[in-house]
């Protein structure tokens, strides 16, 4: 399928979206943030589409509502949304399938 990049954790962190810890020795003095090292124009279209998202009533607008009410930023729950999508775009990039809205839905019923 991919070269370089074959799963989605993989394509996350080439994408920036993976939260990382910078410290020194013993001393933790910030919280965790996304690298600065990464290919922006992926960063940028996939914030894009996950602005888009939450507008609307699925899986990833339900995850951002769910973490917002957590008490999570807005910026550490589009991170989240951002980093679903990468993952489910692999899952239905890996299984040769169409990515179905209501997949999640017809699971709940059977």
């Amino acid at each position: 399928m991919f070269t370089k990049i074959d799963n989605g954790r993989a394509c996350a962190s080439y994408a920036g979206l993976c939260p990382y810890l910078f410290n020194s020795g013993t001393s933790v003095k910030q919280r965790p943030r996304t690298s600065k090292a990464c290919n922006k124009r992926l960063k940028t279209a996939l914030h894009q589409g996950a602005n888009n998202l939450l507008k609307s009533d699925n899986l990833f607008g339900d995850l951002y509502r769910r973490l917002r009410q957590k008490g999570k930023t807005r910026l550490q729950a589009v991170n989240a949304v951002r980093n679903k999508m990468v993952r489910v775009l692999f899952a239905c990039l890996e299984s040769d399938v169409i990515y179905e809205k209501n997949y999640h839905q017809r699971l709940r019923v059977q």
